[in-house]
């Protein structure tokens, strides 16, 4: 636990998630979230009316695995880094 939250560390340069691995989260996701540049794009929940290769290719790194920083919360799922869009999803204003 970090500053009040919860957590599990899962380092994707030394243990790389595939993304059929990923797509398990996505699916359920109430929330998504992907940051490419400064545009932070907002997908629908759980990847409503995407393809599988539609919804995960914005969580992919150039590896083809999930890119980091990703987190994953009962809130949903953002890839890439942005204060606000972590804030809302760790309930933290």
């Amino acid at each position: 636990m970090r500053n009040q939250v919860a957590y599990k560390n899962h380092d994707v340069r030394l243990h790389p998630v595939a993304p059929e691995e990923a797509i398990v989260y996505l699916r359920v996701a109430t929330a998504l979230f992907a940051k490419r540049g400064r545009t932070v794009v907002e997908l629908p929940a759980a990847g409503a009316g995407l393809t599988d290769k539609e919804l995960v290719t914005p969580f992919l790194g150039r590896s083809g695995t999930l890119r980091a920083p990703t987190l994953v919360t009962p809130a949903g799922v953002v890839a890439g880094w942005d204060e606000a869009v972590y804030r809302q999803l760790l309930g933290l204003g």
